[in-house]
C-alpha cells in the first residue's frame, strides 16, 4: 500500500510541474452529469463470527484461509453524478460495487459452523457476497475555477450473504442488509484543463446498545479528459467495514454476530460527461 501511495505522489508531482509549463488556453470545464464504469483489482480480507449468542463465544472464520476464497479479485464498479444549483456546487451521486465471491474446496479437517458440522473430506461450495449501493449528497462550500472542496452525507446499503453448500444442501449463515449513513469529505483539483485529481473520504461510526458499526471508504483518482464527452481515470480505493450485533435490533436487521470486511485495490474506469450549457 505504501509503495502505491508513494507512486501516486510522484505522478502527481510530475504532472503538477508539467502543468505549470503549459499554456492555460483551455477552459476548466464544469460538468452537469457524468457516469462512469470500470473495475479494480483488489486484495480482500473477510472474517465472520457466526452465532455469538448460540455459541457463547462465537465461531470465527477467516474466509480466505478457512474456506478457500481467493484473496484477490477483479471487481466491476459504476457510479453517476448530477450537479445542480445556481452556483453549480451541489451534487447527487449514486454508486454500486459488487463483491460476489465463491469457492469450492475439499475439507482437510472437520469444520463446525454454528450448529452445522461438515465432515473431513467433504466437498463444500462457499459463497460470500457483499454488495454496496451508495446514495450521497455533496455541497461544495469552496469552489473556484480550478478547485472544489465539498462536504456531504450519504447512505451505504449493503446486502451481505454467507452460505456453505455440501451434498446439494445449502446452509445460509448470514443473510441481511446493513444500512449505514456516512459523512463525506471531497476535494477536486484541476492540474491542467484536461487532468483532474479527486479524493473522497466517507466515514461512519455508531454504537447503539449491543450494536456497533464502523465504515471507512477512501478514493484517490487521477482523471484525463481525452475528449469533450469522454474521460479515462485510474486511482486507489480502500474500504473497511466492521459490524457487530449481539441481539436483533430491527425487523430487517435480524443479524447476530460479527462481520469484518476490507479491500484495497487499483481502480481503472471510463467516464461519459455532459458539460453545462453556457
Amino acid at each position: 500500500m505504501g509503495i502505491l501511495l508513494n507512486s501516486v505522489f510522484v505522478i502527481l508531482l510530475f504532472l503538477t510541474n508539467y502543468s505549470l509549463a503549459q499554456e492555460n488556453s483551455d477552459e476548466y470545464s464544469k460538468d452537469r452529469f457524468s457516469a462512469s464504469l470500470g473495475g479494480f483489482y483488489t486484495g480482500l480480507n473477510n472474517s465472520v463470527i457466526v452465532g455469538i449468542d448460540q455459541l457463547g463465544i462465537g465461531l470465527s472464520l477467516e474466509l480466505e484461509d478457512a474456506l478457500g476464497l481467493e484473496s484477490s479479485a477483479f471487481v466491476l464498479r459504476g457510479d453517476a453524478t448530477y450537479s445542480f444549483g445556481k452556483k453549480r456546487n451541489k451534487r447527487l451521486s449514486i454508486g454500486y460495487i459488487g463483491l460476489l465471491r465463491k469457492s469450492e474446496i475439499t475439507l482437510d479437517r472437520k469444520l463446525e459452523v454454528g450448529d452445522v458440522v461438515f465432515a473431513l473430506e467433504t466437498k463444500i461450495s462457499t459463497k460470500f457476497n457483499l454488495e454496496i449501493y451508495e446514495l450521497s449528497y455533496n455541497w461544495g462550500f469552496f469552489q473556484d475555477e480550478r478547485m472544489r472542496i465539498g462536504l456531504g452525507g450519504g447512505l451505504f446499503v449493503m446486502p451481505i450473504g454467507f452460505s456453505i453448500a455440501a451434498n446439494e444442501n445449502e446452509s445460509d449463515f448470514l443473510q441481511f442488509t446493513a444500512p449505514l449513513p456516512a459523512l463525506e469529505v471531497s476535494t477536486e483539483f484541476y492540474i491542467t484543463p484536461k487532468l483532474t485529481y479527486t479524493q473522497t473520504l466517507n466515514l461512519f461510526y455508531i454504537r447503539f446498545g449491543t450494536f456497533e458499526g464502523a465504515l471507512t471508504d477512501l478514493n484517490l483518482n487521477l482523471e484525463y479528459r481525452a475528449f469533450d464527452h469522454f474521460a479515462f481515470g485510474a486511482g486507489l480505493n480502500s474500504f473497511k467495514l466492521n459490524l457487530e450485533a449481539k441481539e436483533e435490533l430491527f425487523w430487517e436487521f435480524d443479524f447476530k454476530g460479527s462481520v469484518r470486511s476490507s479491500y484495497f485495490g487499483a481502480l481503472f474506469y471510463a467516464k461519459y460527461l455532459i458539460k453545462y450549457k453556457e
